[in-house]
């Protein structure tokens, strides 16, 4: 199954040692986990600015992700009904790009589309009905 999770979940899992963070680190060990460069960049973003961790610690994390991971493209943004913010539509553009099955996301909002096109739409908490 190939899987894209949103920043927050990564940001979370970065932060916590608790279920979101196993299931991240499930799905790295039992899925395809796909990062585009608009997902590292808003994951480097949110930790440096927002949460003052230091280059070099984002910078290990990022190298250590990337290694289980794949390097998924950027996908064209296209106007969704149902999905006002920016970086969501832009999610749902690199899942379409990068033929994903699974958004896992925690953004309230975008758990209830639920579904764009094939891709179906998930919490963390859902993640392990899979």
């Amino acid at each position: 199954m190939k899987l894209l999770f949103d920043t927050n979940i990564l940001v979370s899992a970065f932060l916590s040692k608790g279920r979101l963070a196993d299931a991240v680190k499930d799905a790295f060990k039992n899925h395809n986990v796909f990062l585009t460069p608009f997902i590292l960049q808003e994951f480097k973003k949110t930790l440096h600015h927002k949460l003052r961790f230091s280059s070099k610690d984002i910078d290990d994390y990022l190298q250590f992700i990337q290694k289980f991971s794949h390097h998924g493209q950027t996908g064209e943004i296209a106007c969704v009904t149902g999905c006002p913010d920016a970086g969501d539509r832009q999610l749902l553009a690199d899942a379409t790009a990068n033929d994903i099955d699974i958004i896992v996301t925690g953004d309230k909002a975008f758990l209830s589309m639920k579904r764009y096109l094939k891709i179906r739409i998930v919490s963390a908490q859902d993640y392990w009905k899979l």
